[in-house]
């Protein structure tokens, strides 16, 4: 196993922020509208058909069996709709991410930052904010299926926000950002990559034993999450882990994964992120292989072959929490994106790494917020 040494060319993490407050809230909430409006076209464009032109062909189409693959010129009949969508998704993040991009080191000048805040090259594999507090804790960071990108480093921001007293890293462990359904549908390259984030846990707490230590994983990175705690062995721990809009099917177990962490697993998920963990994990399916809504779309259930003494370790270590249009205020107008903003992490996530969830799955900063609603898994 490596040595846990903090990475010596590791000297900070990309921030990707608009300026003032109001205005980076205000270009989340653009960017949502933007995203939903553009998936939702993909969603329509991947239900049309390639008009075929013999109707043997349709006939074969339509019974979802291929014989044989049609000659040069003929016409392949009905396209499939996961392509179309996959395509348009594409063009949908692109143009979505607008002004993010040009945050990137090899894209603008470095700004003046303290040194923690200071960017590294896009895509390393990882990256660090508050190194100087390893000694006090830390908290790994799994971004979703996009990789290194500015919303994940948003997370990253909202929490620095906060000013967590806690080392962070941001491990990416996807392949980049132009292979979205290898990253999302690989299983063992996954499940591998959630064995080096189990590394790095065990390392850590080698390294500075009784720290306090959490994983954070948005969209993909949520089910990486729950793959690399399924990994720690029986006698780790982490403190909490955060799902925010996890990839994985609703009724995935997570008893393992419970297990490894002492204050439970929090997730939270949005009914209104359709084109993303309803539409795009029906039609392409999820990260553990079930075309179904995502469990971040509706939460996670009990799966029907958990014993009844696993349905009492659901509800004592599984809290979820939905979306609420209260969090308009902080830009997450209810898409996928809308979780990353820094506003939302900062006032909502990152109280829950120094905070341990009561019964009703709502910590005590949440109680302040009034309006985020929160229950035990159902």
């Amino acid at each position: 196993m490596t040595e846990f040494d903090g990475g010596e060319n590791c000297a900070g993490c990309v921030i990707s922020a608009h300026g003032d407050d109001a205005v980076s809230r205000v270009s989340g909430l653009l960017i949502e509208v933007i995203v939903a409006v553009v998936s939702e076209v993909a969603v329509v464009a991947g239900s049309l058909k390639i008009p075929v032109t013999a109707p043997e062909q349709k006939g074969m189409y339509a019974s979802r069996v291929v014989e044989s693959r049609p000659k040069r010129g003929q016409d392949s009949g009905a396209a499939r709709p996961w392509c179309w969508s996959w395509v348009l998704l594409l063009v949908c993040c692109g143009v979505s991410s607008g002004c993010h991009w040009c945050h990137l080191p090899h894209l603008a000048v470095k700004l003046d930052r303290r040194p923690w805040e200071v960017s590294v090259v896009p895509w390393d594999s990882s990256q660090w904010v508050f190194r100087d507090r390893l000694e006090q804790g830390y908290t790994l960071v799994l971004p979703g299926i996009l990789g290194s990108d500015p919303w994940d480093h948003s997370i990253v921001q909202g929490l620095k926000d906060a000013d967590v007293p806690l080392a962070i890293e941001m491990y990416d462990w996807t392949l980049g950002p132009f292979l979205l359904p290898v990253n999302l549908r690989a299983l063992e390259r996954n499940r591998d990559e959630a064995q080096k984030a189990a590394q790095k846990i065990v390392a850590y707490q080698d390294a500075h034993p009784g720290r306090p230590v959490n994983v954070i994983g948005y969209s993909g990175g949520a089910a990486v999450a729950v793959f690399a705690l399924e990994k720690l062995p029986p006698d780790r721990k982490v403190g909490t882990a955060i799902l925010i809009a996890p990839t994985l099917a609703p009724d995935y177990d997570l008893q393992t994964a419970a297990s490894r962490t002492e204050r439970g697993i929090q997730n939270y998920y949005s009914p209104m992120d359709m084109p993303f963990l309803m539409a795009m994990t029906t039609a392409v399916g999820t990260t553990d292989g079930r075309h179904t809504f995502a469990a971040g779309a509706i939460g996670f259930q009990v799966p029907d072959t958990v014993a009844p003494d696993g349905r009492e370790a659901y509800a004592a270590k599984l809290f979820q929490s939905g979306y609420s249009l209260d969090m308009i205020r902080y830009g997450h107008a209810g898409g996928h994106f809308g979780w990353s903003s820094r506003a939302l992490v900062a006032q909502l996530i990152a109280p829950r790494l120094i905070a341990p969830a009561t019964e009703t799955g709502a910590s005590q900063s949440e109680a302040a917020l009034a309006a985020v609603p929160s229950s035990s898994v159902r």
